[in-house]
């Protein structure tokens, strides 16, 4: 029987892998054997893992729903936006979960998969701009910032903010590695990519004064997307109790209250998604110009997660052959 790896406190390990907070809990693994084990233990990355890939494994079963009633309704094109969101929800999850799960086991594994889980943000982070400019701008076109913008220019803007977020994200990884400033500029990232997403709900509310009965599910993932970024923020609750909140952590909260967020943008879209036809014909989202765009994020994003990883971090990358087995971190903060 595999015997489960060990979890110590934070002098058992090397520094690099410390978080500010957390003084217990560091798993103690050299292989990605004992990684999948160590999930099975008390560390301080149980519930990171758990509650992503718990969640991976429910939307991965929404999609497959979702595009067996689109099928048989025969309106595809009309539910892809809804799809391709849920299902970059399912790469978020899936992301989170391998990143939490792996990136223990050298200090070059910790960046490499951290970036991975900066790539699946991201991607879920685009497919909800494009379900929010499907089913969320106002009816009346010339209202709002959201007027500014065609379809194609609104999702090339999505596309090309979204990536240059990446891009950030993934450089502060692998050059601001000790810095505590890192965590303010992620959370600042993410802040611009939500303004990107909201943008066409804020100028239906807003500007055009159409108010649904969605309006309470969007203004909730809002609340508690925001309650997300200042729980992890300010390390609550390991912050007034870390020999206790080892495990249920600042970053694990903020994984349970994105949790909630996704429901209440889910719930949102799924009553949005009416709205396609009341749109002029020809100003909506194709499923091909959809694909293009997230194939194209894909793309740009796997050759700068592999150009960061392999070129960006030499110096983590030697480190990752002199593991010695004792190296562990918390979390991507």
């Amino acid at each position: 029987m595999a015997k489960l790896p060990s979890h110590g406190p934070a002098s058992s390990v090397d520094e690099f892998f410390l978080c500010p907070g957390i003084v217990k809990g560091y798993r103690h693994v050299s292989n990605k054997w004992d990684c999948v084990l160590s999930s099975l233990t008390l560390s301080n990355e149980l519930v990171n893992i758990w509650s992503h890939g718990v969640a991976a494994v429910y939307y991965m079963y929404v999609v497959y729903a979702l595009l067996t009633h689109a099928w048989m309704l025969d309106a595809l094109e009309q539910h892809f936006p809804l799809i391709a969101q849920q299902f970059g929800v399912f790469v978020a999850m899936l992301g989170s979960t391998l990143a939490h799960m792996f990136h223990s086991e050298s200090r070059w594994h910790h960046v490499a998969w951290f970036m991975v889980d900066y790539l699946g943000i991201g991607f879920y982070c685009l497919t909800s701009a494009i379900a929010h400019y499907a089913y969320s701008r106002p009816l009346d076109e010339n209202s709002g910032p959201i007027s500014l913008f065609s379809t194609n220019a609104y999702l090339t803007i999505a596309l090309l903010g979204h990536t240059c977020v990446l891009v950030s994200q993934c450089y502060l990884r692998c050059r601001l590695l000790q810095q505590t400033s890192r965590l303010y500029i992620l959370v600042t990232g993410y802040a611009v990519a939500y303004i990107i997403n909201f943008l066409p709900f804020l100028s239906r509310y807003y500007s055009a004064q159409e108010h649904l009965s969605s309006d309470p599910f969007h203004w909730g993932q809002f609340h508690w997307s925001l309650a997300s970024a200042l729980v992890m923020t300010a390390k609550v609750p390991e912050r007034f109790a870390p020999e206790t909140f080892y495990s249920l952590n600042g970053h694990s909260m903020m994984h349970i209250l994105l949790l909630v967020s996704f429901y209440h943008q889910s719930t949102a879209l799924r009553m949005d998604v009416e709205r396609w036809s009341s749109f002029p014909s020809g100003h909506q989202p194709c499923v091909p110009g959809v694909c293009l765009v997230l194939f194209l994020y894909s793309l740009v994003g796997i050759l700068l997660t592999y150009y960061f990883a392999y070129v960006g971090q030499p110096a983590a990358h030697q480190s990752s052959c002199t593991s010695n087995g004792r190296t562990a971190k918390t979390h991507h903060d």
